[in-house]
């Protein structure tokens, strides 16, 4: 148990954190200017938060800025996310799970968690200090590997010295400070006169529920825009590519200064896509952009789909987050692979949704699958499960999912006095056939002529994503139209060729390009994100749309690169 002395010197100062106004401290006495007023309200600009967006302009065409001179939306301090928290722990103390309802929910800016708008409460702190204390006590019982120094040659003290150093370096994802090194030391030396580990103990206690754990700290540069140091882009990158906290090898090549040109980020970038953590970061993007990330908290009918459970739930958000990573890094790493491709990664569970016989599946290889019926990630089951009711398919979430996240072309919301509830399933009509009340309404047409025609097309797979050809007794008609986009409108037929239409759209790839922007950045667009977004889609068009190419381009932008506060 944490003992008063020690929750009022070092848990207490973290509630700070409740009324962040820009500047976080901790007992280290080490002071960082971070959010302003701007962080705390949303209004960080942009395609997610308020103000202003560039969710709509054509990033083909210059902007009218002039792109010599660097600038960039403003950049609030963030808090990490909760994926980022596990995944550090996991490389800081080998901790794999986290208790559930342990930490704080994230927030959501549009499409992605991003932890920049909403203040921590009491209760937040406590889940933190909670936590914190927790996995501090659950790692000192392996004492001697978690310090890896040998004490009875050293020292306890300079074993003490060596570690907080190496953890805190790692932890706080920069070097100690010489007076934050004294003060976990002081800690130390307090708390270890009932024994080595019990200082230890404390010290990572500290650590771990300190903000500079908990937040991306950079400095204070006001409303001028400023480039940031080695350690504070080695920590963007490994947030952005790992999802995690930097390793040794990225915070030496900070520490020389690798960072500050092309060639070595370059370097790194490579070194850290190339590493199995990089799993990590692209399934992430894919199961937020998709909107699989609660798949495993749907419901379905049990009398209708009875292969339903939290086990499949999670086999298909495995599969996307597996065919994703696979694209990405060890395919060819076109945007089109990732949307037609005829493959996927399912397990026993998934096979039958799959239409394939156990034992069937290569578990360290893709599974080739019926390129008449599967084709990229729109006609995964993860998706098709997500964008869908209870007991039925759901052509409308469909098409809103594929108009909002593919195409940055989001439905306006159905007026609040609207009945949305959809038809129940009735025996002999089909899906389409209940759902043509949509289009026959004048009230609800206007809308509802590009949802339900796009949305109609994925008609070949039920609330489950499993492919059929009959509907409550009646043929499937997938046939489906694109309406008000760009480049990808017309007639189609059934989810393959719409897949296809849209790995050559135009409009996909700069939808594309911006929500990886807003993935990495940890922010929406704004419109002094500019050249920012041209220069990253120029990229992405010269390597004939390459993701691994957009993902390097983006971090080597200026909006990565660089950091500007709110003005107050």
């Amino acid at each position: 148990m944490l003992g008063r002395d020690f929750w009022l010197e070092w848990a207490l100062p973290l509630l700070s954190l409740t009324a962040c106004t820009g500047v976080i401290t901790d007992s280290g006495g080490n002071r960082s200017s971070g959010a302003s007023s701007s962080a705390q309200t949303g209004a960080s600009g942009g395609a997610s938060g308020s103000g202003d967006s560039v969710q709509n302009v054509d990033l083909s065409q210059a902007p009218a800025m002039d792109c010599s001179k660097p600038d960039i939306g403003d950049s609030p301090l963030r808090r990490i996310t909760t994926s980022q928290y596990l995944h550090s722990v996991r490389d800081l103390l080998g901790v794999d799970t986290l208790p559930p309802n342990s930490l704080p929910d994230d927030e959501r800016l549009g499409t992605f968690r991003s932890n920049l708008s909403t203040p921590v409460g009491d209760l937040d702190v406590e889940k933190y200090v909670t936590l914190a204390a927790s996995l501090a006590t659950t790692a000192v019982t392996n004492i001697d590997q978690l310090v890896a120094c040998d004490r009875t040659a050293e020292g306890d003290a300079v074993c003490a010295s060596s570690f907080i150093q190496r953890f805190g370096r790692r932890a706080f994802r920069r070097p100690l400070a010489q007076t934050e090194l004294q003060t976990y030391l002081d800690l130390y030396t307090k708390y270890s006169d009932t024994g080595f580990s019990n200082g230890i103990r404390l010290v990572l206690s500290a650590m771990l529920s300190s903000p500079n754990f908990l937040y991306q700290v950079e400095p204070s540069t006001g409303p001028a825009l400023a480039k940031l140091d080695g350690y504070e882009l080695a920590a963007r990158m490994s947030l952005f590519l790992w999802d995690s906290g930097p390793d040794d090898a990225l915070l030496d090549a900070a520490g020389r200064g690798d960072l500050d040109n092309d060639a070595g980020l370059t370097t790194q970038v490579n070194r850290l896509l190339s590493d199995a953590r990089a799993n990590d970061a692209i399934g992430s993007f894919h199961l937020q952009w998709l909107g699989l990330e609660d798949l495993t908290d749907a419901s379905k009918d049990a009398s209708l789909y009875p292969l339903w459970n939290a086990d499949l739930a999670s086999a298909m958000q495995r599969d996307t987050a597996r065919f994703a990573s696979y694209v990405l890094l060890q395919a060819d790493g076109q945007l089109s692979t990732l949307l037609t491709a005829p493959y996927a990664f399912p397990d026993a569970n998934l096979l039958p949704i799959y239409g394939l016989k156990q034992g069937s599946a290569d578990p360290n290889a893709p599974t080739q699958l019926d390129p008449t019926e599967r084709a990229g990630i729109l006609t995964q089951p993860g998706f098709l499960s997500a964008n869908a009711h209870v007991n039925q398919s759901a052509p409308i979430l469909r098409a809103k999912a594929i108009l909002t996240n593919l195409l940055c072309a989001a439905p306006q919301p159905p007026p609040p006095n609207l009945n949305i509830t959809p038809p129940d399933p009735a025996p002999g009509l089909s899906t389409r056939a209940r759902f043509a009340a949509h289009v026959q309404d004048p009230f609800c047409a206007g809308c509802h002529q590009q949802l339900d025609d796009l949305g109609f097309g994925l008609e070949n797979y039920d609330a489950v994503g499993a492919y059929r050809t009959q509907d409550s007794g009646q043929p499937v008609d997938a046939s489906g139209q694109v309406i008000g986009t760009r480049d990808a409108n017309g007639p189609f037929t059934g989810a393959i060729e719409l897949a296809k239409r849209l790995s050559t759209s135009d409009q996909v790839r700069q939808c594309v390009t911006k929500e990886w922007f807003e993935f990495g950045v940890g922010r929406g667009p704004s419109t002094a994100d500019a050249c920012t977004l041209y220069q990253a889609y120029q990229s992405f068009s010269g390597s004939q749309f390459n993701l691994r190419a957009l993902v390097v381009a983006l971090v080597k932008s200026d909006s990565f690169r660089n950091r500007k506060d709110a003005t107050q």
